[in-house]
C-alpha cells in the first residue's frame, strides 16, 4: 500500500478501562469516558510529505479525526487521517 501526500495510517490502541492518568474507570462509566477521550495509537504507514511523524510513533488524535479503514494488516481496524489531525507524538 502506498499512501498519498500528507496521509498517515494509524493503528488505534484499544481502550482498556484506564484513564490516561492511570485511574480505573468503572464499567458503567466507560461509555461516558470514551466519548470524550482523545484517540491514541501507533503510526503504521506514512505518505509522501509527512514530516513530523514516522512509522512506529505513538500519537494522540481527536476523537472524531480519521476515517475508519478495515485493512487486512494484522486483521485490525485502522484509521487514515491527515498529518495535521495528529495532536502530539507521545514519548
Amino acid at each position: 500500500m502506498k499512501l498519498l501526500k500528507g496521509r498517515v495510517l494509524i493503528k488505534p490502541i484499544p481502550y482498556d478501562g484506564m484513564s490516561p492518568g492511570g485511574i480505573w474507570i468503572p464499567p458503567e462509566q466507560n461509555d461516558t469516558f470514551t466519548q470524550t477521550h482523545r484517540g491514541e495509537g501507533f503510526v503504521v504507514l506514512t505518505g509522501g510529505g509527512v514530516e513530523n511523524v514516522q512509522e512506529g510513533d505513538r500519537v494522540l488524535y481527536g476523537k472524531h479525526d480519521g476515517v475508519p479503514t478495515a485493512l487486512n494488516l494484522e486483521d485490525r481496524d485502522h484509521l487514515m487521517m491527515n498529518e495535521e489531525d495528529i495532536l502530539a507524538v507521545v514519548g
